[in-house]
């Protein structure tokens, strides 16, 4: 089943930022298509739910530093954050 994809402003701001960053976009795009044809994540990018404020959250590592946080439903994935730990986590 194919999903749409949603990017939030923010999202969009994370990217744009990524790729000043000289980060690799091969691997964020190889798991947007993955999570928009309701794939499932593989175990080596260590998927997962979020706790606190971010509890309807997913997340999985892109590379050890670079994280992906997303919500999903039946029809509709929102990407919500990419960027480090301390970008997207901190308190």
């Amino acid at each position: 089943m194919t999903k749409k994809i949603v990017w939030t402003s923010r999202f969009s701001k994370d990217i744009k930022r990524m790729v000043k960053q000289n980060k690799k976009m091969n691997m964020i795009h190889l798991l947007i298509t993955k999570l928009g044809k309701g794939e499932s994540i593989p175990a080596r990018f260590q998927p997962h739910r979020l706790k606190g404020v971010w509890k309807n959250y997913l997340e999985c590592h892109i590379q050890p530093d670079w994280l992906l946080i997303w919500k999903e439903d039946k029809e509709t994935v929102f990407l919500t954050r990419t960027g480090s730990h301390s970008d997207l986590l901190k308190k």
